[in-house]
């Protein structure tokens, strides 16, 4: 059977490879552990995993405070925001009120000189009609004489005094009336005034609102620098927590392999193991040293690489046996499977497209237990097929069918 297996390699298609880089699986079974008994192994796991779900629940607070320090950090810039368009619409109302109390002093002005022209003609028309009265008063009835003199007739003497009457009644009411317009313009004068100083009261209250909100914006903008630092040191601190958890993870991972290991009990599988692969396949890479695909001179291939034509053919188990572990990666081995088969026996299947098992699950001879793929570190779609003899690799053809 094994004759037959091996005509099923093509030459043309021996290029085809997979690099195995960092195994995995030589870190996890590591000597670090080689003392130690079954019963320690359990409980340094045991006190690696309470550690690690410590870890996770640390991360998973400085998760929540992270979220909490984002939604307080939205609402402090929505905040801001909305301060700050309040600062834009002071500023816009403080510049229409500059213009505003800079019209009404132009009209303050413009009135000045308004009440400075008539107070003049004010003053005039007083001494105008002063020198009148003077005049009149120092003459007292001469002037009643003269006109009397003067008159060509009775009613002519009616006529002129009634004429100089009249002239003096209306020095006085041009009098009055100049009077009441400066009144007007002095009461012009202070309503604008009044209105311009309500404008300044209005100004300062809009620069002091503007201060208030310039102080505010100031200590929120502290607040949210102290906000923004506080995220950090906890996203730094998740980071950290990450990296602890993922030294425990490999750590723990380490221990879990070496139980199984000393916990693979039983005799080993008698007899050859099952081809893995469904037809139709060929094998495409032999294990041993070979020349790297990816370049870089030879390196050594632990399994034996069966090739699909580009199919996600079946993968079965080689043998009854446990699932120790199913794991999912972007490089090396991608997704992989291992099987304890028990008496120090494992098997490795790589670069699944799909895993159709879990950890912990009972596999038979036979079993479906993925699709051929090309995950991790792949040239095309194949299987990656290992078998492990008490910790070490060993050549697939030598125990199979």
């Amino acid at each position: 059977m094994k004759q037959k297996r091996r005509v099923k390699q093509k030459n043309s298609l021996a290029g085809w490879a997979l690099v195995i880089v960092a195994l995995f699986l030589v870190s996890m079974i590591s000597p670090v552990y080689a003392g130690n008994s079954l019963e320690d192994l359990r409980e340094e796991r045991e006190t690696m995993e309470e550690k690690r779900e410590t870890i996770e629940e640390r991360r998973e607070e400085e998760e929540e405070e992270l979220e909490a320090l984002k939604s307080e950090e939205e609402e402090l810039k929505m905040e801001l925001k909305e301060l700050n368009d309040e600062v834009e619409d002071l500023e816009e109302e403080l510049e229409n009120l500059e213009s505003d109390i800079e019209d009404k002093e132009e009209e303050i002005e413009q009135t000045e000189r308004e009440l400075e022209e008539a107070e003049e003609r004010l003053e005039y028309h007083e001494d105008l009609l002063s020198d009148r009265m003077r005049v009149m008063h120092e003459r007292g009835n001469v002037s009643f004489l003269e006109v009397l003199l003067d008159s060509t007739s009775f009613a002519d003497f009616l006529t002129r005094l009634q004429y100089l009457q009249t002239l003096t009644q209306q020095d006085i009411l041009l009098v009055e009336e100049v009077e009441q317009e400066r009144m007007a313009i002095e009461d012009k004068k202070e309503d604008l005034e009044d209105q311009r100083n309500e404008l300044e009261g209005m100004r300062r209250d809009v620069v002091n609102n503007k201060e208030d909100l310039d102080r505010t914006i100031a200590s929120r903008s502290d607040v949210l620098e102290d906000l923004e630092v506080a995220m950090e040191e906890t996203r730094q601190a998740m980071e950290e927590l990450e990296e602890e958890a993922a030294v425990l993870e490999s750590e723990i991972e380490e221990i879990r392999q070496e139980q199984r290991r000393r916990e693979s009990v039983g005799e080993r599988p008698e007899g050859e193991l099952l081809w893995p692969v469904e037809d139709p396949c060929y094998i495409t890479s032999p294990f041993g040293y070979r020349s790297n695909p990816f370049g870089g001179g030879r390196t050594f291939h632990g399994g034996l690489d069966i090739g699909t034509y580009g199919q996600p053919n079946r993968i079965y188990a080689a043998e009854d046996g446990e699932v120790m572990f199913t794991r999912s990666q972007q490089t090396g081995y991608g997704n992989y499977i291992m099987v304890d088969h028990g008496g120090g026996m494992m098997t490795l299947y790589a670069h699944l497209r799909s895993m159709d098992v879990s950890e912990g699950e009972q596999v038979t001879r036979g079993d479906t237990i993925g699709r051929a793929g090309t995950t991790g570190a792949s040239t095309g779609v194949h299987l990656h097929f290992e078998v492990w003899i008490d910790g070490e690799r060993k050549d697939p053809m030598n125990f199979l069918e």
